[in-house]
């Protein structure tokens, strides 16, 4: 075989699995709906008046169980669904959590499921290995059915002190400290997204007025004050109308026919 035989493109040309996550109200369900012929698999009650295509009759799902069902029928049964959401990813936390908990034996002293009342951090490691076996699951969906799969978080702010330097605030995914990892490192990219803010001044004095209105800005490249992550030629922001997400986003995509090769070369 000579060396052009085992030349091929690095990367694959699978749909994405997409992070999108931010504080409450900023768009990130509109944002994920724009995605093609999307079912949303929700893990909370939807909000803000919604009308989603999501399975289990539009009622969150309660257990891991009922996730890997719904998972087997989206990769085994014949549909003509192109986006799984997961809505959200915070909620799917204490889900996997308390499930991992029950299913072990590990109750607090109230009776509650807890991953704590392992012995020797065993509830942590089997929530890690919990946690790396559903994104894998949601990963195969964008391998083996060709589907986007986008996650939705919640954000949280958190007070970061770096020694020797002063305190600052950063937004975080909310979820456990411990899977925050795997959950940023699986997806192809992680958007963070808020509100276009304008300020002004109010004409009194030293009074602001700050402002907002359908703009949002997606932030693909990370800073001090939040993490996200970009696929190749994504720009570091882009500022977005509520609803054309996806329409911004698509010619970054790896498994769009636009700008980024993707065929490989033949192999004899």
């Amino acid at each position: 075989m000579s060396l052009m035989d085992g030349v091929s493109y690095a990367g694959n040309s699978d749909p994405a699995m997409i992070l999108i996550y931010g504080e409450a109200g900023v768009g990130k369900t509109t944002a994920a709906a724009s995605f093609p012929n999307p079912v949303f698999i929700l893990t909370e009650e939807a909000k803000g008046g919604f009308r989603l295509p999501a399975v289990n009759n539009g009622r969150p799902i309660s257990s891991l169980n009922q996730l890997d069902d719904w998972l087997r029928k989206l990769m085994l049964d014949d549909h003509n669904f192109e986006t799984l959401v997961i809505d959200s990813i915070t909620g799917l936390d204490p889900i996997l959590c308390g499930d991992v908990a029950r299913e072990n034996g590990w109750f607090s002293q109230d009776g509650s499921p807890s991953i704590a009342a392992a012995d020797h951090g065993k509830g942590y490691m089997k929530m890690d290995d919990e946690w790396v076996s559903t994104l894998k699951r949601l990963k195969g969906l964008c391998v083996h059915r060709k589907m986007n799969v986008i996650l939705i978080g919640h954000a949280e702010v958190k007070s970061v002190s770096p020694p020797g330097g002063e305190s600052y605030d950063e937004y975080r995914l909310a979820v456990h400290k411990r899977v925050k990892k795997f959950i940023e490192a699986v997806p192809d990219s992680v958007v963070f997204l808020r509100k276009k803010i304008v300020v002004r001044d109010a004409g009194n004095g030293n009074r602001k007025i700050a402002s907002g209105g359908r703009m949002r800005e997606a932030c693909f490249d990370g800073e001090a004050a939040y993490f996200a992550k970009k696929l190749p030629g994504m720009p570091d922001q882009m500022f977005v109308q509520e609803g054309e997400f996806f329409q911004k986003v698509k010619d970054f995509l790896p498994n769009y026919t636009g700008t980024l090769p993707v065929e490989p070369v033949a192999a004899e």
